[in-house]
């Protein structure tokens, strides 16, 4: 006999948050990006290639705050992981 436990496997399973921040002036990876989500530990810095990835136990929807020291913060709301973020920030 198997079991199944769907409404168990959806609380065990992270939530995966991924995406890429690009200027907006040139449209090239924006590096050291500091993206998290509000009122939450779970953060991610992008990568030289401006890419980030967070795994969270959050449920759905959350807000992703985006933060580099020369550009202005970006506030999005997620409400689900089917598809990569694109993030454009404005230079200050």
């Amino acid at each position: 006999m198997i079991l199944s436990y769907p409404e168990i496997n959806e609380v065990m399973l992270p939530l995966i948050i991924q995406g890429v921040v690009i200027n907006k002036k040139d449209n090239k990876p924006v590096s050291f990006t500091q993206v998290y989500i509000e009122k939450s530990k779970e953060e991610s810095l992008t990568t030289t290639e401006g890419e980030f990835k967070i795994l969270s136990w959050q449920k759905f929807p959350v807000t992703l705050i985006v933060k580099h020291i020369h550009f202005e913060t970006v506030r999005l709301v997620v409400t689900s992981d089917s598809q990569q973020i694109l993030i454009i920030l404005k230079e200050r």
